[in-house]
């Protein structure tokens, strides 16, 4: 390298150090950087400036362990499902839930046997595809936000329960008590939680709009578009 270009090289690296310091004060905020800030006061404070980073550098580990893995395995779930690569693009934060084999009942009172995959977002049931690659092909997808589930008293005494939305309702049958309970419960979990995170982030993509913030209320922005594909 010429010196003129090592020169140069040096000027836009001092560049962008100086740009991460004067544009980005946020972190001075932070709990950490100011126990940091504290413990760097006075050289009796080394060790405790050193156990602060110890423990700043710990959580960031543990963080980017937790993102890669919930990455990873909604890449291996999303490859088994035709067309399914839509469900790692725009929400970064989207996580797997569940799945497993369950019987659904539509209006017409056909059953047919379904594959539920539960996502932090959205409930998508499926069948199964002529292909081995994806094995699993989409025939509905539910936006969690439009959602709910109920256990009819109509079917208290079966392994059964409703799933309600905007265009379609239809009854979950389950092999056993346990298995109803589990996607019931991981259901409605899953939709509370989305639409906390929903209530609290004005700007997101399905903001919902109505008198409060529940998971018995239907969104009142929900299109077609957003939910159902077929049967």
């Amino acid at each position: 390298m010429a010196a003129g270009d090592a020169v140069d090289d040096a000027k836009k690296r001092q560049r962008i150090n100086l740009s991460f310091y004067t544009n980005d004060q946020s972190y001075t905020e932070t709990e950490w950087h100011r126990k940091l800030e504290h413990a760097c006061e006075s050289p009796r404070y080394a060790i405790d400036a050193c156990r602060e980073l110890y423990k700043v550098v710990k959580i960031l580990k543990s963080g980017l362990a937790a993102d890669t893995q919930r990455t990873r395995l909604l890449k291996r779930t999303a490859s088994r499902i035709q067309g399914g690569s839509y469900l790692l693009l725009k929400n970064k934060t989207r996580e797997f839930i569940l799945e497993g084999m369950i019987k659904k009942q539509g209006p017409s009172g056909r059953i047919v046997r379904r594959r539920l995959f539960l996502f932090s977002d959205r409930l998508l049931y499926t069948s199964k595809s002529n292909c081995d690659a994806t094995p699993w092909k989409i025939n509905g997808d539910l936006l969690l936000t439009a959602t709910k589930v109920s256990d009819d008293g109509e079917f208290s005494k079966k392994f059964v329960f409703r799933i309600h939305h905007p265009n379609k309702s239809f009854l979950i049958i389950c092999a056993n008590l346990e298995e109803k309970q589990m996607w019931m419960n991981s259901i409605s979990d899953a939709i509370e939680k989305n639409f906390e995170a929903h209530c609290n982030s004005p700007s997101s993509e399905h903001h919902l709009v109505g008198p409060s913030c529940n998971n018995s209320v239907f969104s009142a922005n929900y299109s077609k578009s957003s939910g159902e594909v077929s049967t």
